[in-house]
């Protein structure tokens, strides 16, 4: 069932209830708001997940077009290139030794 229509149906039943016409059912009514309750969580989850995707390629976009960014990653990957080297000569001398 539809919002639109578990909104239409509400409204039927308390029109009803004024006009003194009681086919208003409590269990019903628990029912639909359970139902709408369970949509709006899956509303909130879909929307939860769309934020983060949003907020990953705001980022994703901006470091791809940041000269500074750029910079930094490129010198950390020459330091990270240099630390390598110095950990393989340093093991290496180290096994020669041992």
């Amino acid at each position: 069932m539809s919002a639109e229509d578990m909104l239409e149906s509400s409204m039927e039943n308390s029109e009803n209830a004024r006009e003194g016409n009681f086919a208003y059912n409590h269990t019903d009514a628990i029912s639909q708001i359970e139902d709408i309750n369970k949509q709006l969580n899956e509303l909130k989850t879909s929307l939860c997940k769309s934020i983060v995707k949003c907020h990953l390629l705001e980022v994703d976009l901006a470091s791809q077009f940041n000269p500074h960014m750029i910079q930094t990653l490129r010198q950390t990957e020459k330091d990270c290139s240099h630390c390598s080297k110095k950990l393989e000569f340093h093991f290496s001398n180290s096994v020669i030794t041992n």
